[in-house]
Parts: C-alpha cells; structure tokens; sequence
C-alpha cells in the first residue's frame, strides 16, 4: 500500500495513479503485487505532515480487504471511528467495573408449542459519554486486542447473578445461552473458568448454553475440539452459532459435535423461493445428522409461519421480541403468558427434532393431556384430509373428541388413550360421512400429564359414480360405530379375533386368542359390573348357546349387562352372539355396544336400591 499527502487536481491524480502502479508491478517479482493508495487531502497547510500521513495510512488500511478498489481518500468519519476505537480499547476496564457495558436478553420461542425455550444473553455498551456503542464495533476490538474473554466472563457472570436471584425469590429460571469468542479458547482453559463461576452462584450446567460462532471453528485444531468435548461430556449444551455465514459449515459438522445450530439470519433477509429452499435443505439434514435447530433473524408473521412449517424447532428474531434489559424481558413474560421451558419439558418436546416435517403425506402432531387433545401442527395435506370427511378445521375435530361427541370421537379418543399407554405405532380404520379413514398414530414422547403423538390421516375411499348399493353401503359403514367390541369367535378351534376393540379390555385382548372360557373369565372379572357377573356367565355358556340360539326368532341371543368404559364407569351394554358362515365355516361374532335405553335401565337399578357405577 502507499499512502501520502495530495494538494494537486484530481485530473493530475488520475494521471500519475497508473503510472506509479507500472512502476511498482516492474519491479523484480512484483507482477502479482496488489497496489493500494491512501489519500488525505490537505485543506490547510498547517495540518502538520505526520497527521496527514497518519490519515493517509488510515484510508489505505479500509481498502486492504477489497479487491477490485485501489484508492481510498480520509473522512472525517473514519478520524471519528479512529477515536472511538481508542476510546474503547483504552476505557474498556473502567467500563466493566463502573457497568456501563449492559447484559441484554432475546427470547427464543419453541413454534409447536409457543413457549419460552431459552433467552440469549447480549452485551449492549451503553457509555456517559459516546452513548450505545454498537457490539459489531466494540467486540471486534476486544478480540483484536485479546480482551474479549474479559467480556464474555462478565456476561456469564451477571447470567448467573441473575439465576441465583430468581431461584432465592422462587420465581422461575429462565435457561440462557452465552456466546465464546475465538480467543477465548487460547488463554488457558475457558471450560474451568466457565465452572468456576457458574459453581459460584449454583447455577445448574443445564440451564446454561454455550454458543461457538462458525467462524471460529475453522483450522483451530485439538485445543478447541477437547474444550467443546469438555462442555459437552459436562453436561452443557453446546450450539453452533450463524450456521451457513460464509464459512465451511458443513465440514464444521463433520469434525464438531453440536446439540444444536442456529441458522444465520441473512437468509431470511431476502425472503425468496431459492433462500427457502435453502433452509428446507437445512433443517433436513440437520434431523438426519441428530442436530436440532433455532431460525435467527425471524421478523415477519410470514417467515415464522414458514419456520414452523418447515419443522425448524425454535424461532428467534423481532417477531418475538428484540433484546431487552432483564426487567423489560419480565414484563414481556407476564404480558405474553409464555411457559418458560425446564430441561424436562426441552426434552420433551425435543422429541420432534427427528420428525420430517417436509413430507408429502398427511401429518399431524397433537398433545393428549388428561384424555384432551389439542393439535400443535398440521400440514397442509393433513388439513385437506379433515376436510374431506366434513370437517371445518383440526380444531373442530379435537372439540368433538375431547366432547366425546357421538361413537366415532369416543373411539378416536380410546384409541389415542391406547397408543399413550402401550407407547406402540398403531392403525385404527373407521368410517364418516361415507368416507373410509384410516388414523396411524405413532407415540413420541411423555411429560408429566402431557404426551406427544404424531399422526397421519388418510382418506382412502375410492369415488364410484353413485348407486343404490353405495348409499347401502355408506348406512353398513357408518352403522360399525355403534359398536365398542367386535369379535369373530372359531369354537372349532377354541380361538377369538378382535375386529373392533375400543374398550378398556383391549389391553388384554388386541390380537387373536386362544382359549375362550378362561378369555370370558377374564373379561368378566375385568369388565363386567359384580351384580351381573353371573348372568354374564350363564349368557355365554357354551353348552347351551347353540340351544338358546335355535329358540331364538331372531336367531341371535342378547343380553344387556353393565360393562366398564373408559371413564371408569359402568354402562349398559347390548351384547350379543350371532352365528355366521364364512366361506362354508361356522362361526360367532360377538358383539358389544351401548344400550340406547342405559338411562331408564339405571333409573330401574337405582330403584331397586342397586348401585350402577364403581
């Protein structure tokens, strides 16, 4: 670079420029050389000469990383940045210890869930007399000058300051995520010191994130991956920080291990189909390799609708709030009635990270919590499902089986039940509105009362142009409601298939049996009120069953008897054994469904002085 004083034209300038260029590029081995010139214009002729070239060097040292740019002339400007970053380098010290330099907090929100997962912890120089001081201008310096590391132990330290007043005020801990420089790996082990004060205020390891920039993970070798290993082997949570910002991110991956990467914000600032596409790429890889992931820079209702959509887990950006000092993030939290997120609930709802969100089949997530059902997401193809069995919105359909509002909601609801509590994949196929539905629910994960399930529902009627049998057919299917068990009995071979089972006896009884007296034993004992045990037993005695049936005019024999449902409650069934033929085999089917009459039959139990509920 060449730097000097200039009081001739520009004209002249422009001239002597590329002959000085020539000049240098003729010299021995200099042909690659890459010129540049600093130029400090004199207005007045007392500026002593070595301010002009100070000024000079000055505006040649803001081009040295542009290329294609070979002059630059001094401002004003860059004398004032000049100042301010002596003033920073030179009252950093006192700006610690007088607190001038503020710990400023981003809520990061979980998008199935709305609640609050973690806060960010940022420095803000707010000084008497230069004002806010910008951390893209001060943080630089810091880590020019090797004083960052001083920074980032004064930011963990009022995290922890704060963590401990809130536990000894028994009000709620919010988890944190703090960043670490570069430098901060190269000065003695910053693990220890991250332990020694975190210790110091009994703060628990996972409460606390650590964020590593991208960038500082590039050819730093051994010391950096045993000091991450360290965090990580500890009990920290270890993020990578501006995912994709210009560096080899991918590589990182592959020699790093992370809990989770946030994706850098400059992808959102242009919100095209191509930067979309992207982030999908993202976030699928990122499941695949068992990262989960946090989308920075999100401002608008559209990209976090986006965000949610795609299956990234957790949003961060000025949709949801900018960073703010610690008493401004409380008032936000009692004003937006956010749930602040233990490291129990992180897990739970962590169980999503697997799931891929970006698929083309029906997709649903719904939480059960005490029987109710509430949908935290549902795709588009999902939603064109529900409605394609008339339903106006998921929200109606939860309403309805959370109302167990007719057969079909009381069975969606028992089979949902089921899933919870054998924590198994499970199918369930039923009909409406002429419409064969099939529900696969695959359970996830539990918290306390709350379990996560994921569905899919497919509408697999096959259309045919409308006929006196299809409106037969719509009655046949949608008449299967009305009832709780189906059985197929084969007395020949002593054994029983279920064909339906929403009751609580299907626990016992989900797959074909053998052994029908001790299976009517069981159900009984199980299912069947004390008081009318022994009618139930009489009712299915083998050796008089044929008889009964042949003095049937129906050719069928019923039976009302109270059965358990799962309220835990007794209710007057109908059950009733049926002799079919199947492909020239005798059979029976058993069946069990709610008496239309249960309310005048437990008017007349009661009467009797009998009780009719456990």
């Amino acid at each position: 670079g060449a730097a000097g004083l200039f009081c001739g034209g520009v004209h002249t300038l422009k001239k002597q420029i590329p002959v000085i260029t020539g000049q240098i590029h003729g010299l021995y081995d200099a042909s690659n050389l890459d010129v540049k010139f600093g130029i400090c214009p004199v207005d007045e002729y007392t500026m002593p000469v070595e301010v002009g070239c100070s000024r000079a060097r000055m505006a040649c040292d803001c081009i040295k990383e542009i290329p294609d740019r070979h002059i630059c002339y001094y401002t004003h400007a860059m004398g004032e940045k000049r100042n301010l970053r002596n003033y920073i380098i030179d009252h950093f010290r006192e700006a610690l210890e007088k607190r001038w330099i503020h710990v400023y907090f981003q809520p990061v929100i979980r998008t199935v869930s709305g609640t609050l997962a973690s806060v960010e912890a940022l420095s803000r120089w707010i000084d008497p007399q230069k004002g806010m001081i910008s951390p893209g201008i001060f943080v630089p310096l810091l880590e020019d000058s090797r004083q960052i590391r001083k920074l980032d132990m004064y930011v963990l330290e009022e995290i922890c300051r704060l963590c401990q007043l809130q536990r000894e005020q028994g009000k709620v801990m919010i988890p944190v995520s703090f960043n670490l420089s570069r430098m901060d790996f190269f000065q003695g082990s910053v693990f220890e010191e991250v332990e020694e004060i975190r210790k110091r205020y009994q703060v628990p390891r996972n409460m606390l994130y650590v964020e590593i920039t991208e960038s500082v993970l590039i050819h730093e070798g051994d010391v950096l991956y045993q000091e991450i290993e360290r965090f990580r082997q500890a009990g920290y949570e270890v993020w990578m920080d501006d995912f994709g910002s210009g560096y080899s991110s991918l590589n990182t991956l592959k020699n790093y291990s992370f809990d989770e990467i946030k994706i850098d914000m400059a992808f959102l600032s242009e919100f095209t189909e191509k930067s979309q596409n992207i982030i999908k790429a993202i976030i699928r890889m990122a499941k695949k390799i068992g990262l989960h992931t946090l989308m920075e820079g999100v401002e608008t209702r559209e990209q976090a609708e986006f965000v949610q959509s795609i299956g990234c887990e957790l949003i961060q950006g000025y949709y949801y709030g900018r960073p703010m000092p610690f008493d401004e993030l409380k008032r936000k939290y009692w004003e937006k009635h956010w749930k602040v997120e233990t490291p129990e609930l992180r897990q739970y709802y962590g169980a999503l990270s697997v799931v891929d969100f970006l698929t083309d089949k029906p997709l649903a997530v719904v939480e059960v919590s005490r029987g109710n059902v509430r949908y935290l997401f549902t795709n588009e193809e999902y939603k064109e499902t529900i409605y394609s069995a008339g339903m106006e919105s998921p929200e109606q359909t939860a309403e309805l089986v959370n109302a167990q509002a007719g057969p079909i909601s009381k069975n969606i609801q028992s089979f949902l039940t089921d899933v919870v509590q054998s924590h198994e994949r499970k199918i369930m196929t039923y009909t409406v509105n002429g419409q064969y539905m099939k529900l696969e629910a695959e359970y996830l994960a539990s918290h306390e009362q709350n379990h996560l399930i994921l569905l899919s529902h497919t509408n697999f009627t096959i259309q045919k142009e409308e006929n006196p049998s299809d409106n037969l057919d719509e009655v046949i299917r949608n008449l299967l409601y009305l009832y709780q068990t189906v059985s197929l009995v084969d007395v020949e071979k002593d054994t029983a298939i279920p064909l339906m089972m929403n009751s609580p006896y299907q626990d016992y009884f989900h797959k074909k049996r053998t052994g029908i007296r001790d299976m009517v034993e069981q159900y009984m004992e199980t299912m069947i009120h004390p008081g009318d045990r022994e009618r139930f037993l009489a009712f299915n005695a083998q050796d008089s069953m044929k008889k009964r049936i042949q003095q049937s005019p129906e050719g069928m024999i019923s039976g009302s008897f109270r059965t358990l449902g799962h309220d835990k409650k007794y209710h007057w069934d109908i059950h009733s054994i049926i002799p079919v033929i199947l492909k020239g085999k005798n059979y029976i089917l058993y069946t069990a469904r709610i008496s239309p009459f249960e309310n005048e039959l437990n008017i007349a139990c009661t009467s009797s002085g009998e009780e009719t509920e456990t």
